[in-house]
């Protein structure tokens, strides 16, 4: 599709962008208030780093089913979908991230990791999905992912900084 670029839409191609990988990005930022409550402490940063990279398993799967199928799924919907459960997990994040459960006779930050898992899959699956689906767009708009993705780290740095 070529033509002209479209500044709203350049806009919000950014924003599309930094939902790849912002919630992820927030954790991150939210480290040393998380640590001060969760059972594993300073621990916390190695479980979540481990979590992350379980998450691979999420583009491994959209692999898997592709070839499976013998059918190309469409980008859109399965993005649609992907920022959806990305929504839900913030969501039960947001509302259940300090609930713990006890595993192997010490207490554990069950709700956090689980749904950290959840935001984890959306975001390693985002860089399988959204970049073959922005190739089809006018160049500058990939461009303007690549922006979007960059603030993904950029602004909850922000919001840390403006928090104290």
């Amino acid at each position: 599709m070529g033509g002209r670029v479209n500044k709203l839409e350049y806009f919000l191609v950014v924003m599309f962008g930094s939902s790849s990988w912002l919630s992820t990005n927030s954790i991150w930022m939210e480290l040393p208030l998380l640590v001060a409550e969760l059972p594993e402490g300073w621990s916390l940063p190695s479980y979540l780093a481990v979590i992350v990279q379980l998450a691979v398993l999420g583009p491994l799967a959209y692999s898997v089913i592709s070839k499976c199928i013998h059918k190309e799924l469409k980008p859109a919907p399965v993005i649609t979908g992907m920022l959806a459960f990305g929504c839900v997990c913030t969501v039960l994040l947001a509302l259940f991230w300090d609930r713990t459960a006890f595993i192997g006779g010490e207490r554990r930050s069950v709700a956090l990791f689980l749904a950290f898992f959840g935001l984890a899959i959306v975001n390693c699956t985002s860089n399988v999905l959204f970049m073959p689906y922005m190739a089809a767009f006018h160049h500058s708009y990939l461009t303007a992912y690549f922006v979007g993705m960059g603030l993904s780290a950029l602004f909850p740095s922000v919001v840390s900084l403006i928090q104290g």
